[in-house]
C-alpha cells in the first residue's frame, strides 16, 4: 500500500555531478531558477539555466588557486557552442566561493574580477 503524506516536505534538490557542478547547481536552484545538468556531459557547457528570459550556458570550473586559464581552444569551444544553441555562456569559477565571467575569451580568470551574482554577469555591458 502507498500512502501519500500531505505534510511532506522534501529535502533540497540533489544536483548530480562533479562537486563544483553541484555547487553551481544549488546556487541556482536557491534563487529560484531550474538548472538542468548533463551527467556525461562532454560539451562546452555542464549546466543549462533560463534567467530573465535568457537561456543561458554555463561552463564549470574550480580552482584551488582562485584562478584559471582557458586556452584559445577551450574558449572558441564555448563561444561556438553557444552561438549555435543560442546561449548566453557564462564561465562559472568555483573557489572559496562562486565567482562568474560572461567574457568568454582565450585568458586568465582571476576570482577578484569575477562576479558574484549570475544576474549581474549577464548585465555585464562588457561582455560579448
Amino acid at each position: 500500500m502507498f500512502f501519500i503524506s500531505i505534510n511532506y516536505t522534501p529535502a533540497e534538490p540533489l544536483i548530480v555531478g562533479h562537486w563544483a557542478e553541484r555547487i553551481v547547481g544549488n546556487y541556482l536552484l536557491r534563487r529560484g531558477f531550474i538548472p538542468y545538468y548533463s551527467h556525461d556531459n562532454r560539451g562546452a557547457f555542464d549546466i543549462y539555466v533560463r534567467i530573465n528570459e535568457i537561456d543561458v550556458g554555463i561552463h564549470v570550473r574550480y580552482s584551488a588557486r582562485g584562478e584559471i586559464y582557458l586556452s584559445e581552444e577551450e574558449a572558441h569551444r564555448i563561444l561556438q557552442s553557444a552561438e549555435e544553441m543560442k546561449w548566453k555562456p557564462i564561465l562559472a569559477l568555483v573557489w572559496k566561493q562562486i565567482k562568474f565571467f560572461s567574457k568568454i575569451a582565450s585568458k586568465k580568470y582571476d576570482q577578484k574580477d569575477g562576479y558574484e551574482d549570475i544576474v549581474e554577469a549577464l548585465m555585464d555591458k562588457n561582455s560579448k
